[in-house]
């Protein structure tokens, strides 16, 4: 293909780059980039060999996918991004590993399209090219490399993660949270990647959230849950904040039981469950009179002289609902008990 130039710009700084078709063999992985960490479960300092990172990639179905949507296509329609000198393929690493499949099948895909950023490029554009594209642009990267690329650009660059997480576009409590979730996978030996949704669900819960400051030993317990597959969903986390949040002892007690390894989430959820706490109708009740009940409401109540008519008039239905209702529940009781 003809050469051409092109500009873009990146931290404020603006890349020339070139359009070239460079040779497939020529090409390398590139170690940060999150599909070939991910992948390999790089460890600290570990540094794969470009063949290791092949006969990982040469697996993922992403990988397999693209070698045949690239092979009916007849080429690439976006051409890889390349760092000059090494030619590290920057963005575009499952294409190379698609491509190179493609290679061993026929010699005609020799040669693949790139675009060709200066040897110069730093490593924070190279991060915010990166960002752009997989974290707030097409998003093809999975929760855990996404994650996984924030925390380690966080620990390699001198920027907070509020100004990462502005400078992609990312809300600020979402990137906190993806980062903490990594660190909390790094400091209970838990890399599997499939693990973070797991470690995500249950560190966002709030109910959860206030057996962690009193107990030291539920990380431990979700951590030994999640890695031998005891709880088999990252959604069932949730299950754990429901009965977290009930203020009852039998609830309490339902959580300390799992904490302690003397029953499984699914049976202390089950038993919460058949107290009949767990209730969304019951749950409003219980949240409407815990918010009437507060000091601070009687405060604003009686502070509001010039609706104290309209408010009377609605304690006034509320009461008279709540009798009703409350009648017809004890005459159903009594019919189920003769029943």
């Amino acid at each position: 293909m003809e050469n051409k130039k092109g500009t873009m710009t990146l931290g404020g700084r603006q890349y020339v780059f070139r359009e070239e078709d460079l040779e497939v063999n020529e090409l390398s992985f590139y170690v940060e980039n999150p599909r070939v960490f991910s992948a390999l479960n790089v460890g600290s300092g570990i540094i794969p060999s470009q063949e290791e990172i092949f006969e990982t990639m040469r697996k993922l179905d992403n990988v397999k996918q693209l070698k045949m949507q690239i092979k009916s296509n007849g080429g690439l329609i976006e051409p890889i991004f390349v760092r000059d000198g090494n030619y590290d393929v920057l963005e575009g690493n499952s294409r190379l590993a698609a491509y190179k499949l493609l290679l061993q099948e026929d010699s005609k895909w020799y040669k693949m399209k790139c675009k060709i950023l200066p040897k110069d490029i730093s490593e924070e554009d190279i991060f915010n090219l990166l960002g752009t594209f997989h974290i707030t642009g097409k998003k093809d990267w999975g929760p855990y490399e996404q994650a996984s690329y924030l925390y380690r650009r966080m620990k390699k660059s001198k920027y907070s993660i509020e100004t990462i997480a502005k400078n992609l576009g990312i809300k600020n409590p979402e990137a906190k949270k993806m980062v903490e979730t990594i660190e909390f996978m790094i400091n209970n030996g838990d890399d599997k990647n499939t693990h973070y949704s797991y470690y995500y669900e249950y560190l966002k819960a709030t109910g959860i959230k206030k057996y962690r400051h009193t107990s030291e030993k539920i990380d431990t317990r979700i951590v030994e849950c999640v890695k031998s597959g005891e709880i088999s969903k990252a959604e069932d986390m949730r299950k754990l904040d429901k009965i977290c949040k009930v203020k009852a002892n039998v609830a309490q007690k339902c959580v300390n039981d799992f904490i302690d390894d003397k029953i499984d989430l699914y049976e202390s959820y089950e038993r919460v469950e058949e107290t009949g706490k767990l209730a969304n109708n019951y749950q409003k009740l219980k949240k409407f009179r815990d918010s009437i009940a507060k000091e601070s409401f009687e405060e604003q109540i009686l502070c509001e002289y010039n609706n104290y008519k309209l408010i009377k008039f609605e304690i006034k239905h509320i009461n008279k609902r709540l009798e009703s209702l409350n009648k017809k529940i004890e005459e159903n009781e009594k019919q189920n008990v003769v029943g």
